[in-house]
C-alpha cells in the first residue's frame, strides 16, 4: 500500500512541476527565479527516473526512490527530535504557543508589528523604508517571523546549560529575540527589495 501511495505522490510532484511551468516562464529574469526553475526541472528528471527505474523497469527497488528516501529520512529525524526535546518538551510547547499567539496577533493587527520592527533600521538611518506594493507583505511576513525567535531561545538555553553556560541559561530567550529579530529584519529587506 505504501509504494503506491509513493507513486501516486511522485505523480502529483510531477504534475505540480509541470503546471508551474505552464504557468511561469521557463527562462525568467532574476538569477534566484532561474536558480529555483534549474532545481524544478533538476526534482522533475529525478523523480522521472526514479518512476521509470522502479515501476516500468524494475531496476531498483521501490526503496532506492527519491521520495521514499525523503520520508524516511524525515521520520528519522522527527524520531531524533523527539528524544532531543523530550528534556524540555513543555518548555518549548509554552514559548511556541507564546509565539503562535503572537504570530496570529500580529496577522490580525494587519502585520502593524512587523511595520514596527521595519521601521527601527529606516529611523536609524541605515536603510531606506519599504514602499509601494512589498511594504505591507514584508510588515505581514515580520510580524509572522520575529516571534519564531522564542521558540528558538528555548533550543539556544538548554543549549547553553548543556555545554557548562548554567549562569547565562536565564538570558536565552531575551538572546535570541535580541540577536534573531535584527537578522530578521535584514532578511525581510533583502528579500523585499
Amino acid at each position: 500500500m505504501k509504494y503506491i501511495l509513493l507513486l501516486l505522490a511522485k505523480a502529483l510532484v510531477l504534475l505540480f512541476i509541470v503546471l508551474f511551468f505552464a504557468d511561469h516562464a521557463f527562462l525568467p529574469p532574476g538569477t534566484l527565479a532561474k536558480t529555483r526553475n534549474l532545481l524544478l526541472l533538476l526534482l522533475f528528471m529525478g523523480i522521472g527516473y526514479n518512476m521509470v527505474s522502479i515501476y516500468i523497469t524494475k531496476q531498483h527497488a521501490p526503496e532506492s526512490g527519491l521520495l521514499y528516501k525523503t520520508v524516511s529520512g524525515v521520520r528519522s529525524t522527527a524520531g531524533h527530535f523527539s528524544q532531543y526535546i523530550q528534556p524540555f518538551q513543555k518548555e518549548l510547547i509554552v514559548y511556541s504557543l507564546i509565539a503562535a499567539g503572537l504570530a496570529i496577533a500580529g496577522a490580525l493587527l494587519a502585520g502593524i508589528p512587523g511595520f514596527l520592527l521595519l521601521e527601527i533600521p529606516v529611523k536609524l538611518g541605515i536603510c531606506r523604508q519599504i514602499s509601494g506594493d512589498g511594504a505591507w507583505p514584508a510588515a505581514l511576513l515580520m510580524s509572522l517571523l520575529w516571534p519564531l525567535c522564542l521558540p528558538a531561545g528555548v533550543f539556544l538555553k538548554h543549549w547553553l546549560n548543556s555545554h557548562g553556560y548554567p549562569l547565562f541559561t536565564f538570558a536565552g530567550p531575551l538572546l535570541a529575540v535580541v540577536t534573531g529579530v535584527p537578522v530578521l529584519v535584514l532578511l525581510v529587506y533583502a528579500v523585499s527589495k
